[in-house]
């Protein structure tokens, strides 16, 4: 049930994913026998993907298969979450591209919010953009104080391949990651 949950939440992933956010330290054969089950019951679908450079994978998702144009994108945003896991964090909630906002011209849609728990007990909650293209995903959190009224996450979360620029938002902390995600243990501890 917390493997169809959590491909549920990142709609993309793969079984080296499942493995460390599930099976940490235990056999690979564990973490291939249960997403097997979960495929013979056709709970879960998977399908095989060239991501060029001899690296050649499996991913797992629930309904339609995933676009080759944003699978890297997404399968990163996947691998974000895992890694908080991995460094023990709780995560309590987390939205896939969701649109917040009063009305549609005010809307932003982040790549991910994340709310998670540290083991001292200490609550984040981020806004999650992955960039690996030379779109600027900056420019929508500008005055966003203003378009949106709800409670939002006080941290812009950026993870990249990119150099950025123009990062000072008045309303959002702003981190910069690379796709290695380096920081996330030192700048959430």
């Amino acid at each position: 049930m917390k493997i169809l949950k959590f491909i549920s939440d990142v709609r993309v992933c793969t079984n080296e994913d499942i493995q460390q956010a599930f099976f940490e330290g235990l056999s690979m054969n564990i973490c291939y026998r249960r997403l097997n089950y979960l495929i013979d019951c056709k709970l879960v679908k998977r399908s095989y993907f060239n991501m060029g450079k001899n690296k050649n994978i499996y991913v797992y998702y629930l309904d339609k298969k995933p676009s080759v144009k944003i699978l890297n994108h997404d399968l990163l945003i996947t691998k974000f979450l895992v890694n908080l896991i991995n460094q023990g964090y709780e995560i309590l909630e987390f939205e896939k591209s969701p649109c917040i906002g009063e009305t549609i011209s005010d809307s932003i849609i982040p790549d991910a919010i994340v709310k998670f728990k540290s083991s001292n007990d200490k609550v984040k909650h981020i806004f999650l953009e992955v960039q690996i293209s030379n779109h600027d995903c900056v420019k929508k959190y500008y005055n966003i104080r203003s378009k949106v009224k709800d409670d939002i996450p006080n941290t812009l979360y950026i993870v990249t391949n990119q150099e950025i620029k123009n990062t000072k938002l008045r309303d959002l902390k702003v981190v910069i990651d690379d796709l290695n995600f380096n920081k996330v243990k030192f700048y959430f501890s």
